[in-house]
């Protein structure tokens, strides 16, 4: 249920107000909140990232440009008309080796440099209630640099081969898996 304390958008709730705190009590310091979903409806969790924008908190958002283009979504335009960075990635390439139209499906929320989530979640309360499967909350710096890179990856995303290179230090699709080297 949306408001068992353990339902993410409880979770989402509190570490905004933890890091618009922390905007408060030490103004010269980069504050962000930054949103790698496929989808953002939903009318709490937008009022709550305007607000914290307005307190001077970098708010960023990645969503799928096609899923949210086919959206009619007040709270999609309000983000849009507002200071939020509001990236559409846009990931239904043409190739022949593909065989389903992928979307962009990342699942996760950096709540400046010490708390993240990630998880199954789709951050449309209002309509699709418990949607809940599964997902993890962190307090980890570590953790936190390395969604930080995926989210700075997908923000700089470039055309490329339809290819997972194991060596390269971006991979659009963002898979991640074993690699062996030539010599074992």
């Amino acid at each position: 249920l949306p408001h068992h304390p353990y339902h993410p958008k409880r979770y989402i709730h509190d570490q905004i107000d933890a890091v618009t705190r922390k905007r408060r009590a030490q103004p010269d310091r980069l504050h962000t909140i930054k949103v790698c979903v496929d989808c953002i409806d939903d009318t709490d969790f937008t009022n709550h990232l305007l607000h914290a924008a307005s307190e001077g908190v970098l708010v960023q958002i990645q969503v799928d440009w096609r899923k949210m283009t086919l959206t009619n979504s007040a709270n999609y335009l309000r983000l849009k008309k507002s200071s939020v960075e509001l990236l559409g990635v846009f990931c239904t390439p043409k190739h022949h080796k593909i065989e389903v139209a992928p979307d962009m499906h990342n699942k996760f929320i950096i709540f400046g440099d010490r708390a993240a989530l990630l998880g199954s979640f789709h951050s449309t309360f209002d309509r699709w209630g418990a949607n809940w499967e599964s997902g993890m909350s962190f307090y980890s710096k570590g953790l936190c640099r390395l969604l930080d890179n995926i989210f700075q990856s997908i923000r700089g995303g470039a055309i490329q081969k339809y290819t997972v290179d194991p060596l390269s230090p971006f991979n659009l699709l963002y898979t991640f898996g074993r690699q062996l080297l030539p010599n074992g």
